[in-house]
């Protein structure tokens, strides 16, 4: 997670809400001063003067052609893509459970009927032609990212090259051209609306518009397989979380993990001094203002000296993170879990260098049916667009254990020093995630992470001009973080 300085329970599945608890309230009014009930109404109304008789009522005719219509040719909601017919097998057992449900769903690998000047656009133009025709509301790329897959779109986006003090992607990865799935969920336009196939510039480039419109017209995730194999076993583990979940306390238990960003180091320039910046700030805040009243947790922190976390109620509880307490935690089952530190693909850490999970922690993990939604606030963790090897692509990928859905940055992303009220960049990211699920109550999680990057545009922090969608900083961290 890179640094800019000082203004430098619930059961879901990739989309659809599997268990709704709905609370049932007997229906009272209060009418001048006292309480009246249903029943009370009802009884007034049979004593009321005004007799009402069903044979002067005159009903419209219904429509059964329409009805009929209507079932028969029901619009479609979701696509389900692959990149060709060796993969349908894979995915159609999650296709009939989505119909099965009433969620209108079809296989589509005819990409290559669209135009465009590249695989990608290809895919797209399909998608659009769908959203436009049956206006679909989700989407799921069935295939990893690579170019003979799934492929995803590289945007222009040199955000580590114009920050002051420079900066670089992870090894040599480009520090230019940035990979994001969201380019599948914007519809609007090309994304490349003067036609120099770089896609995603800014209107500091253009001159004249961004060619991003940044409101997403539908929702997309990604299993990100490489093979028919790894697809099947992806496409098993949401069945069975879906169809037969493990029930369990695990179920109405979320883990929150806050590392230390940086400790302090004097400067003479102000510019140039480090603050102590406790990550463990922003899963308070979460489990103070969402969690507490949804569901129990575990608070696990590591601190400087600047901040002393607050001890939650029974039965939740406030440990040290570890080197071992992330690990042990996360295995024995949680349905939510955030960490919010520093990483690379393989290695999710902080400033006191201590390991707290690796990718061979995630290939071995142990929380068996009890898979859950991992949010990590941290740089690269969901990279795989690179290889497979990254913390994000394993947990997706271990059968019947790790992550249901994982949402991470496929590279470097951003926070600001002293950002107390938790509202930019990874922090503002994180917290609204977490208010659109558990406030909104909008489980889903593609609709969680599409719909609070829309909330986080439209918050005080760019009301009041504090952020620009031109800093490219900005548009990483919108761009990076996918499901």
């Amino acid at each position: 997670m890179g640094k800019l300085g000082l203004q430098k329970l619930f059961v879901f599945s990739i989309f659809f809400v599997i268990v709704l608890i709905i609370p049932v309230i007997p229906l009272r009014m209060e009418m001048e001063g006292q309480y009246t009930t249903e029943k009370n109404i009802l009884e007034k109304l049979s004593s009321s003067d005004s007799h009402l008789s069903v044979d002067n009522l005159t009903l419209p005719e219904i429509d059964y052609d329409a009805l009929n219509d209507a079932w028969i040719n029901q619009k479609v909601e979701m696509l389900i893509i692959v990149n060709d017919s060796s993969f349908v097998d894979s995915v159609t057992p999650l296709m009939d459970w989505k119909n099965e449900k009433g969620v209108k769903t079809i296989i589509l690998s005819n990409y290559t009927e669209y135009e465009g000047r590249d695989k990608a656009e290809q895919i797209r133009n399909m998608i659009k032609e769908y959203y436009e025709k049956e206006n679909i509301q989700w989407v799921l790329l069935a295939g990893d990212a690579e170019e003979n897959l799934i492929p995803i779109r590289e945007v222009y986006n040199p955000d580590v090259v114009v920050r002051e003090g420079g900066d670089s992607e992870y090894l040599n990865w480009d520090d230019y051209y940035k990979p994001t799935d969201f380019y599948y969920a914007d519809l609007t336009g090309s994304w490349d609306n003067n036609n120099n196939s770089i896609w995603g510039e800014s209107v500091i480039y253009t001159g004249d518009t961004d060619e991003i419109s940044w409101i997403p017209d539908v929702y997309v995730g990604r299993l990100p397989a490489d093979n028919t194999f790894e697809l099947s076993v992806m496409v098993n583990k949401t069945l069975k979380y879906e169809t037969d979940p493990f029930l369990g306390n695990w179920m109405n238990r979320m883990l929150l993990a806050g590392g230390v960003s940086s400790y302090y180091r004097y400067h003479p320039e102000p510019d140039e001094l480090i603050t102590d910046e406790d990550e463990a700030r922003l899963t308070e805040y979460i489990w103070q203002n969402h969690v507490i009243s949804e569901s129990n947790f575990t608070h696990l922190t590591k601190t400087t000296v600047s901040f002393t976390p607050s001890v939650p109620p029974p039965p939740n509880n406030l440990t040290s993170l570890t080197a071992t307490s992330f690990i042990d935690e996360f295995n024995s089952g949680y349905s939510t879990v955030i960490i919010a530190g520093h990483s690379d693909p393989t290695v999710i850490t902080d400033d006191s260098d201590t390991t707290y999970y690796t990718n061979g922690e995630a290939s071995s993990s142990s929380n068996v049916n009890m898979p859950s939604l991992f949010y990590a606030d941290a740089c690269t963790t969901s990279s795989y667009d690179k290889g497979d090897n990254s913390i994000g692509e394993i947990l997706i990928n271990e059968a019947g254990s790790g992550a249901i859905g994982y949402i991470g940055g496929l590279r470097v992303n951003w926070y600001f020093q002293e950002d107390y009220n938790l509202e930019k960049l990874n922090r503002g990211n994180a917290k609204l995630f977490w208010e659109v699920f558990f406030k909104e109550k909008k489980f889903q999680q593609g609709r969680t992470l599409y719909d609070s990057k829309v909330s986080y545009m439209n918050s005080d922090y760019f009301e009041r001009g504090a952020a620009s969608i031109n800093q490219e900083w900005q548009r990483k961290n919108l761009l990076t973080y996918n499901l």
